[in-house]
Formats: structure tokens, sequence, C-alpha cells
């Protein structure tokens, strides 16, 4: 695994690069979906409530995938990566 190989690397730094990635990735996806194949988009109104949610949410995942970083750069046998292969089916079987 490549975070094996980054052991210096602080694990927030990883997963940080990966946020900002999909947050760029996202925005001009969204940019171009507004663009060309949504073009009646319509704002709905979302309250205060909802904000919040999406920003624990949000919070939640940012803490999850740094602790997850952190498991898989502390893990020798590969174990990590077999709850990572898990929760895959899970989430298919759940669906």
């Amino acid at each position: 695994m490549i975070l094996r190989s980054l052991k210096d690397l602080h694990f927030i730094v990883a997963a940080a690069f990966q946020a900002l990635c999909g947050l760029f990735a996202s925005g001009i996806l969204l940019f171009f979906y507004r663009a060309f194949i949504n073009t009646e988009f319509e704002y709905s109104s979302v309250t205060g409530y909802q904000y919040l949610l999406l920003l624990i949410n949000g919070l939640i995942q940012a803490i999850v995938q740094m602790l997850w970083i952190k498991a898989l750069q502390l893990d020798k046998a590969g174990r990590a990566a077999s709850i990572m292969f898990l929760g895959i089916v899970a989430g298919y079987i759940y669906d």
C-alpha cells in the first residue's frame, strides 16, 4: 500500500489532500452539469437545520477518513484492508 511507504507523512495531510482533490473535481463536474445537462436548474429552499446536518455529516466523515488513514499506516498485517472490503460488501447488501 502507498500509505505504508508514507509513514513519515502526517495522516491529516493525506486526508486533506484527498478532500481537496474531491472538492476540485466535484466543482468542475457541477459546473459542467449545470451548464450543459441541467440548464433549467431551480434553487430549492434549504433550511438552516439541513445545513447544520450537512455540516455535522461532513465533519464526521472527515474524522472517520483521518482515523482510517491512521489505521492503515499503523497496520502491519493488512487486517484493516480486509475490513475495508467488508465495508464495501456491507454497503452493497444494505443498499
